[in-house]
């Protein structure tokens, strides 16, 4: 897909904005954190910088399973209003996303 940059517009042509797509996985999470996100925490291996869908219980235990949130933010150009619109929202590891603007 080649984008245009024009006068601080990003679009695949003249008037077809291009959804930017950011998402984040925050740690090192505060026992308070783990209570208010417990309903999007995932969980991530530190030796091999991947997310681990459905650990196991025991494999909770092992110092190298992080629990974490995933955080994203959907965006594009609104060229009527000059302006960028987006959402921010919950991932989760099932690919169903959990909007919470």
């Amino acid at each position: 897909m080649s984008m245009i940059f024009t006068t601080g517009f990003i679009l695949t042509s003249l008037d077809d904005p291009v959804i930017i797509r950011v998402e984040l996985i925050v740690g090192e999470l505060s026992a308070e954190q783990k209570r208010k996100f417990s309903n999007n925490i995932a969980f991530w291996n530190t030796n091999t910088k991947t997310l681990v869908a459905d650990p196991p219980l025991e494999s909770l235990d092992d110092e190298n399973i992080e629990e974490v949130i995933r955080v994203a933010f959907n965006g594009s150009d609104d060229i009527v209003d000059d302006d960028i619109t987006g959402e921010t929202f919950f991932c989760s590891i099932s690919g169903q996303d959990n909007a919470s603007s």
